[in-house]
């Protein structure tokens, strides 16, 4: 994956963090996952537009020593976001579900007899400058409904 570094300056976060405690952890969680939900959407896009797609079915190995045919698409379809809330932290995870996230970690990195696609990668390049642009828009939405309302 490519290092960057995104700098923001936001101000009021001082009053975010106030309205957010005053309410409570059930507010606090509904506001980020509104944002999640806006801003997750761009990269889970572009994955569906760079991820590598079988011309034909092919064999995968079980863990029971045997192997399953898997239709093409099959890690396409998986593509998913998702979320867990442990303590005060919200996770959010793009890209394959757990089943084949085995497969879409070799279409990415390739293997001794198939070359990186690097899919993942050219999907967060084309979508982190969006991301941080509904990031902000979202954001800056939510805050002034929150202002709205307290008047």
């Amino acid at each position: 994956m490519a290092d960057f570094e995104i700098t923001l300056n936001v101000n009021g976060l001082d009053e975010l963090e106030q309205t957010l405690v005053a309410g409570g952890k059930k507010a606090s969680v509904k506001f980020l996952r509104k944002i999640e939900k806006k801003v997750a959407q761009i990269p889970l896009d572009a994955m569906r537009e760079t991820i590598p797609v079988a011309s034909q079915a092919y064999r995968r190995g079980d863990h029971d020593g045997g192997s399953i045919w898997i239709e093409p698409g099959t890690v396409m379809e998986s593509l998913r976001i998702s979320s867990q809330t442990k303590g005060d932290q919200l996770t959010t995870h793009v890209g394959p579900n757990k089943d084949e996230n085995y497969v879409g970690r070799f279409l990415e990195f390739g293997t001794e007899k198939m070359p990186a696609t690097h899919w993942m990668d050219q999907a967060w390049e084309m979508s982190k400058d969006a991301m941080l642009e509904a990031y902000v828009d979202i954001t800056t939405e939510l805050l002034n409904d929150m202002a709205a309302e307290a008047k």
